[in-house]
């Protein structure tokens, strides 16, 4: 009896002991880990996390290789290099095995095998893992700790749909080790917002691990993450204190052999704590009952807007976001959206939604009462005049936008033709193609097609001076388009770059008609395309007024012809009558 009681009694000392050895968990820790071995880990991840001094794992697959794609994902050379650098190298499975109770029968192979491939690189066998495509099962668990897997990170669902990429901090004792929870899954349309949101949550004793892809993933656009937005989150982290480690350092704070014995209890516990409804959506030709992409803005009384998620993660919604800096109401706040349903997580309430097809379809404004129950909200939208069928297509000849967002944008808008400014510049003295203002890649010289009726074309200029002589000295705008190499050229001197515009078929676009050398421009250059609208005209509240060059009195406008969103485009159109009197012929055009 007494050494029966002796021996209790050590035990208690060598659990109470291990458990005192382990640092009480602090506000502010973070964990970040990187899924599917994408080539941007090695090029771009890690010598930016170094920079930082910040930790981190990358879970490794062999899934997605093959021959054709080789480039875009770490060789074993690679991965060792980050193992030497100090990062984690976790398992993800051979081939990126959905873990669910009809495949477990082949996970063990599926684990050992990263486990052998890491000892031949001389690189120690993974002790934690991250469900591949974030399915789990809780037949998982026995085989995981058998593996020695001491850590699993899961997603966000099941507390949140698996599309929106949130999700709840890890909680040690309430949460299985091998259940880790993601605080936040990265995605396309994240902002720094999205982000803070994920990383508030490390406190209390509650741990934020966080899910990235590639960055970018060239393979799986739905979960990649841009370059400087994630640049944005690192400096995020470094500023804010926070400290960052890998998913194997959690053993400093958490007892990985400490398990609840209903892993999934705090799960249900935590969906009782969302107050957001899911709600879903789709928009259909009203004729065809056909899905049809679609440009969606909602808000809400207070003017704060949401964007909806597509159920496609092979189609993703684009979310859109603009404010004019001189006036908070000016604001472009939408996403566009595949022919494909969509998502919403609103809090009970009053929403307005605005769903568009572009110019030919009847847009349709409904306030829906979002409340639990709620039912699918269909919106039809009808047609009323089809010009294609009339041999007119539309196109846009002057925008801004990311090429990689034209495809959405297009189709929603249903525009047929787009002229992206991919290379701009705005000093006198820098050309278009070293001005890093643009879009960097090769987009090549051919028209890029979307589909059968929609493509854009990625050989266009712009020079929009604002800075001459190393000065601020406004002169004005002219755009190029459909040419067939980058200009090297400075604006100055024009017959320069105007010899290069007509050698290589390219059409001169008057970009604004109010600047001072405007309608010098005009007769110089016999410039083609005269921009009635542009992007001065907003869908919300006009903003940019009172600048450049007031109307002369002649054309009887109020102030400076800038003041009102009439007096601006009354301007356009009377210089435009203006300049055809003087025999100049400009067809007009739309940016």
């Amino acid at each position: 009896m007494i050494a029966a009681s002796f021996r209790i009694s050590l035990l208690l000392c060598f659990f109470l002991g291990r458990v005192s050895a382990r640092e009480p968990v602090p506000d502010k820790l973070v964990v970040l880990t990187f899924d599917d071995a994408s080539v941007s880990h090695h090029s771009f991840v890690g010598p930016l996390l170094k920079q930082q001094g910040f930790g981190a794992t990358f879970f490794i697959t062999e899934g997605f290789l093959n021959p054709s794609n080789r480039a875009h994902y770490l060789s074993w050379k690679q991965i060792r290099e980050l193992h030497d650098d100090g990062f984690e190298i976790g398992n993800h499975t051979r081939d990126h095995l959905g873990v669910s109770p009809g495949t477990l029968g082949r996970l063990r192979e599926q684990v050992e095998f990263i486990h052998q491939r890491c000892r031949e690189h001389g690189i120690p066998q993974p002790v934690s893992f991250a469900y591949p495509g974030n399915a789990l099962t809780l037949g998982a668990l026995p085989i995981l700790k058998e593996l020695g897997i001491r850590f699993a990170r899961r997603g966000g669902a099941p507390e949140h749909v698996y599309e929106w990429g949130r999700g709840f901090a890890y909680e040690s004792g309430k949460d299985h080790p091998l259940l880790i929870p993601s605080a936040g899954d990265a995605r396309p349309d994240w902002t720094l917002d999205d982000f803070k949101r994920a990383v508030s949550q490390a406190r209390d004793g509650r741990i934020a691990v966080l899910q990235f892809h590639g960055v970018p993933d060239i393979e799986h656009a739905w979960v990649s993450s841009r370059q400087e937005f994630f640049r944005e989150c690192m400096v995020h982290l470094k500023s804010g204190g926070y400290r960052v480690v890998a998913l194997r350092d959690l053993e400093r704070y958490v007892d990985p052999e400490v398990a609840p014995p209903a892993p999934l209890e705090v799960v249900e516990r935590r969906k009782g704590t969302i107050t957001e409804v899911t709600v879903e959506g789709e928009v259909v030709n009203s004729e065809t009952s056909q899905g049809i992409p679609s440009r969606v803005h909602v808000s809400d009384a207070t003017g704060q807007w949401y964007f909806p998620k597509s159920f496609s993660l092979q189609q993703p919604a684009v979310r859109y976001e603009r404010r004019n800096g001189s006036s908070p109401n000016a604001v472009e706040m939408h996403t566009t959206l595949p022919g494909q349903p969509f998502r919403l997580e609103l809090k009970p309430g009053r929403y307005v939604f605005r769903v568009e097809h572009g110019k030919e379809f009847l847009p349709e404004v409904r306030e829906v009462e979002v409340r639990p129950g709620l039912s699918r909200l269909s919106f039809r939208l009808k047609r009323w005049v089809n010009m294609a069928e009339q041999g007119w297509y539309s196109g846009d000849t002057h925008n801004h936008r990311n090429p990689a967002e034209l495809p959405s944008a297009m189709l929603a808008e249903d525009v047929n033709v787009a002229l992206p400014m991919v290379d701009w510049t705005t000093v006198s003295t820098v050309s278009p193609v070293v001005s890093r203002q643009g879009f960097p890649g090769d987009y090549g010289t051919q028209p890029i097609r979307v589909d059968a009726r929609h493509a854009w074309f990625p050989r266009n200029t712009e020079y929009e001076i604002f800075t001459t002589g190393k000065q601020p000295h406004t002169l004005g705008a002219l755009v190029i388009l459909n040419h067939r190499s980058r200009f090297e050229e400075e604006i100055l001197p024009l017959e320069k770059v105007l010899a290069r515009a007509r050698a290589e078929g390219a059409l001169l676009d008057l970009e604004k008609h109010n600047w001072p050398w405007s309608m010098a421009l005009a007769p110089l250059l016999k410039v083609d395309l005269f921009e009635l609208a542009n992007n001065h005209h907003w869908a919300a509240e006009y903003a940019v007024r009172n600048w450049a060059v007031p109307a002369p009195t002649w054309m009887g406008l109020s102030g400076s012809g800038t003041s009102t969103e009439r007096d601006w485009t009354l301007y356009g159109f009377q210089t435009y009558y203006a300049l055809l009197n003087c025999g100049l012929k400009m067809n007009p055009t739309a940016g």
